[in-house]
């Protein structure tokens, strides 16, 4: 219960300060004040509130501490192991950065300033009943992470998968590049297994070994498939059939997962307010916005969109070492499974809206190739993603066409 010996205290944790204010709920006493990030000041923090517990005879201290930084955990840590007077009860609790905002609505408050925040964060401390706060979406974002974990190894089994094949016929390989897509495999470890048996792969047989693997091949390069198959001589290849088929039930194990899992994540993922805006920006779908809300967590520790882009890895490099000078490609760092997604979200946004597909066919009359304009859409949309979950507004293209229409660059370089 709040008493006239109850006092609150809100602290906005910044990156690099805290905002702190001290409030008497009965009373009109109030003090707020601003230190640095330090250890130093941390024990100010706490001083100060003795003092201010101390002036106003209070007995029950509420400190709230709004979690959206490293600092604000190591402040609940440095308080609550603070050695405060005997007679003060300190209580320090966790709050999401969304429940001040929610207070704020309620309350009609503009929350545009820190000082703002942290006196809603104070309030806070009225209600016995808020729950110590996880990290933002934290089961979306362990849910996001296993399905990046589970996409690497995917991705991984089905690298070895063709390079194992490449060991096992090289010339196949060669002939048929989308060797580790599909069943493919499958079809080729049936077509050695069959060739060994009856010494022969005939037309016939390969015709039931397609059926049998759900996998379609045209005439010419059932010819081609064939010939090379009848005319290379096997040795000692049984051995890596074998290894190929262990891979094949591993990534067969791990598919069979992801799909599960995908529909699970969307499911969270429509309960965080975050993402249904996010899916207010052209291309960006439910499962795209969800894992960008689970992978990347927090937007406040990114001062702009360049330092986004660069964490995302959209931007472009240029491949030059002295007098060489090769081609513009993007980056290969940052988040793979984000960029994946961010393509095929780039081709939904160019087919369906007009004004990205603009955007695109402005980047390949300046001179890109048709894969450096899809990147142009992609930082575009990290653009856009960042400018959306900052602002806490839904996408609106007319402001956006204002702003991107007087931009020379559309494709910046992160710093």
């Amino acid at each position: 219960m709040i008493d006239e010996k109850t006092l609150l205290v809100g602290v906005d944790s910044g990156e690099r300060v805290y905002d702190v204010v001290i409030l008497h709920p009965v009373s009109d006493y109030r003090s707020n004040f601003t230190v640095g990030v330090k250890k130093a000041n941390r024990d100010e923090i706490a001083r100060r509130i003795c003092k201010s517990a101390e002036k106003i005879a209070s007995t029950d201290v509420r400190v709230t501490i709004e979690s959206s930084t490293s600092a604000s955990h190591i402040l609940s840590k440095h308080l609550t192991n603070y050695l405060w007077p005997k007679d003060l009860n300190v209580k320090t609790n966790l709050i999401s950065s969304v429940t001040p905002r929610k207070l704020a609505e309620a309350q009609l408050i503009d929350t545009k300033t820190d000082k703002v925040d942290s006196y809603l964060t104070a309030q806070c401390g009225e209600y016995e009943h808020l729950p110590r706060i996880k990290r933002t979406d934290e089961r979306l974002k362990s849910l996001s992470s296993t399905y990046e974990f589970l996409s690497k190894q995917s991705a991984s089994l089905k690298m070895r998968i063709r390079s194992l094949l490449l060991q096992l016929n090289p010339s196949l390989t060669a002939e048929f590049k989308s060797a580790h897509k599909g069943n493919f495999s499958l079809v080729v470890i049936s077509s050695y297994e069959s060739y060994m048996k009856y010494g022969k792969l005939t037309d016939k047989g390969l015709e039931k070994i397609l059926k049998e693997e759900s996998f379609n091949m045209g005439e010419k390069r059932r010819k081609k498939f064939l010939k090379i198959i009848n005319e290379e001589t096997i040795r000692d290849s049984l051995y890596l059939i074998n290894i190929i088929r262990e891979h094949r039930i591993l990534l067969s194990t791990v598919d069979k997962q992801l799909n599960p899992l995908k529909e699970v994540i969307i499911a969270a993922g429509m309960k965080s307010p975050m993402v249904k805006l996010l899916t207010s920006i052209s291309g960006i779908a439910e499962f795209t916005a969800s894992m960008f809300v689970g992978l990347v967590q927090d937007i406040k520790r990114f001062p702009s969109s360049k330092e986004f882009i660069g964490y995302i890895g959209t931007y472009p490099v240029k491949v030059e070492s002295g007098k060489l000078k090769g081609k513009t490609k993007m980056s290969k760092k940052g988040i793979k499974i984000l960029k994946r997604l961010l393509y095929t979200s780039a081709m939904a946004a160019i087919n369906s809206n007009k004004y990205v597909e603009k955007i695109a066919n402005k980047a390949v009359s300046r001179g890109k190739t048709d894969m450096q304009a899809i990147g142009v859409v992609m930082t575009c949309l990290v653009k856009w993603i960042y400018g959306v979950w900052k602002s806490g507004e839904a996408w609106k293209q007319g402001k956006e066409e204002r702003e991107m229409g007087n931009s020379r660059n559309i494709f910046p370089r992160a710093s």
